[in-house]
């Protein structure tokens, strides 16, 4: 990945009410270097916990921005696995499953969800 682009994912942000967090919050979206939907402070979320509850059009834009970062880490782990590095081709892979399986439900809030400090 180009510094462009760490530099375009790190801008990435996502407003949104969440009826489970019962507040409105910014979000990040995955990506390679940190492979979870997280508030700016480091909480980390589910997709499932920032869907609830959320309008048609939200949940559409939320839908596919994590489909967007589950292809983004997917092309790392491809990109890591042709340089040979498998640790993180394994990272990588294992986060763009994790991220899959958080749509069927697989992944609830308290599986993801790290406590603030």
């Amino acid at each position: 990945m180009s510094a462009a682009d760490r530099d375009r994912q790190r801008a990435a942000r996502l407003g949104l009410s969440s009826a489970l967090l019962g507040r409105r919050t910014t979000v990040r979206p995955p990506d390679p270097f940190a492979p979870f939907w997280r508030e700016e402070d480091g909480t980390r979320h589910s997709y499932g916990s920032l869907r609830c509850g959320l309008d048609d059009a939200m949940a559409s834009e939320l839908g596919q921005a994590h489909l967007e970062a589950i292809g983004q880490i997917a092309r790392a782990a491809l990109a890591a696995f042709e340089r040979g590095d498998r640790r993180e081709t394994a990272r990588l892979a294992v986060a763009a499953g994790r991220l899959c399986e958080e749509i069927a439900g697989r992944w609830p809030p308290a599986a993801v969800a790290v406590p603030k400090r």
